[in-house]
């Protein structure tokens, strides 16, 4: 009986302890949420030049121009949560010129045996966020730029999965036979948030 009332107490104790988290958790997020996401950017718009050159089969091809970022504005479709969100895109307007691969019903170069509905290798020039200097932007993810290989390929009729990894300059040259000679982003703005 002693040890009945000890496991219950535990029990009880342990379920407080998961409550006060859980709460504690909630109030950080409310301020959160009051006090850093619903603030506006000092800057709000940003231009960023850049210049990429490599080689493949023996012929030297260059990507240059400059990305755009624009605050956005508050995103509030979550409903409990407001997030800043900014937009991002080439001044050239030409988007396909980042594409240097495009597969359709082909064979992984990553992942042997699985046939890809659509392949690509792509330049991502990085995130707005992290060009804007947003710790608590959308994407949460301070993304600079790189190469990435982004597959999409059917697991079972109603089931389409998307991978996207992003390539070393090592596997850029072990899986596509490119080398990089030049790789020059600028850096991003240092920002505040009023």
């Amino acid at each position: 009986m002693e040890n009945a009332k000890k496991a219950v107490i535990s029990v009880i104790i342990c379920l407080g302890i998961l409550w006060g988290i859980i709460n504690a958790g909630g109030l950080l997020y409310i301020i959160y949420d009051i006090f850093i996401s619903n603030n506006v950017p000092q800057i709000t718009y940003g231009e960023f030049p850049f210049y990429v050159e490599y080689e493949k089969d023996g012929e030297k091809y260059v990507i240059e121009d400059t990305v755009i970022c624009e605050f956005a504005g508050f995103d509030t479709s979550l409903g409990f949560q407001t997030i800043r969100t900014w937009s991002a895109k080439l001044k050239s307007g030409d988007e396909n010129k980042c594409v240097l691969t495009r597969e359709e019903n082909s064979p992984s170069v990553l992942t042997p045996g699985r046939t890809n509905t659509l392949s690509r290798l792509v330049l991502d020039y990085g995130s707005p966020e992290y060009y804007m200097d947003d710790p608590v932007g959308w994407s949460k993810i301070d993304r600079k730029a790189c190469f990435e290989y982004r597959e999409i390929w059917k697991e079972s009729e109603k089931v389409t999965n998307t991978e996207h990894t992003k390539l070393s300059k090592r596997k850029l040259e072990k899986h596509f036979g490119i080398k990089i000679i030049k790789f020059e982003f600028s850096k991003p703005i240092k920002n505040k948030f009023e």
